[in-house]
């Protein structure tokens, strides 16, 4: 079919473009509007969708390595997942709300910069191990922050977080995996982990896909954002705990499988 080809040789164009290109290879015929091209889209089953992002440092043969090394190595029992992310209360704000169609919005919010609540979740199947909130002291309130965790904070969590749920390998919760973060790979980080017998696996540079606690921040921020009001009232910190207290069950071993291990 001659429209689908056109759409599958161009499938990052806009509708102005597909009709243009449509009416190229049909010469003298007639172009087609947008709203057509858009239904005829809809009716043969093919819709919009936003392309994967990859970062110019992923190789995929650096990937396929690790992951023969892991199903080798460990299994899904052993894996402990942790990384950092953050919060801010600009970020707990809803940013859509129902209106007239054609009409702008009337609802408004105030953008405030607050200071930046950083989260480290330690993960396993079973869920949530242990996590760690931190609030820089230094940050100046309205100031927009956006550093991030430091090592000495990454290392107090190591000593007092994980450590203590952590096992010799190749025992239940023995292998620590990271992302290649300079803070993970601090010589002093794994050397403790290594004195109590444990296990460290990095997933492959910027394969962000490898890392289930990532859709493990974002479920947290969801929640914190569905409960807006509340969190205003009692704060980042309480809202975040209550968010990772408040993790379904099975969440984390659908997550974890989910990311192939």
């Amino acid at each position: 079919m001659l429209f689908l080809r056109v759409v599958m040789r161009n499938p990052l164009s806009f509708l102005d473009e597909l009709a243009k290109g449509i009416q190229h290879m049909l010469v003298g015929a007639k172009r087609l509007s947008n709203a057509t091209i858009c239904n005829t889209l809809r009716d043969v089953g093919m819709t919009r969708r936003k392309l994967f992002k990859i970062s110019m440092y992923y190789v995929e043969w650096k990937r396929i390595m690790l992951w023969v090394r892991y199903q080798r190595t460990f299994t899904i029992e052993m894996m402990l997942f942790t990384d950092e992310s953050g919060l801010e209360q600009s970020e707990t704000v809803r940013q859509f709300n129902w209106h007239w169609r054609g009409q702008r919005s009337t609802t408004r919010h105030v953008y405030i910069a607050g200071k930046r609540v950083s989260m480290i979740p330690l993960m396993s199947i079973y869920g949530v191990v242990a996590w760690e909130l931190i609030e820089p002291a230094d940050q100046v309130p309205g100031y927009h922050d956006v550093r991030g965790t430091d090592t000495d904070q990454f290392k107090r969590f190591v000593k007092y977080k994980v450590l203590p749920n952590m096992n010799p390998y190749p025992y239940p919760h023995s292998v620590l995996c990271m992302d290649r973060a300079s803070i993970h790979g601090h010589p002093d980080i794994i050397e403790m982990i290594r004195d109590i017998g444990g296990r460290i696996h990095m997933t492959a540079p910027a394969a962000s896909q490898d890392q289930p606690t990532e859709p493990l921040h974002g479920w947290v921020k969801g929640w914190v954002k569905r409960h807006q009001i509340w969190a205003d009232e009692v704060g980042a910190f309480r809202a975040i705990d209550t968010g990772y207290r408040c993790l379904p069950d099975h969440y984390a071993r659908n997550v974890i499988e989910h990311c192939g291990y």
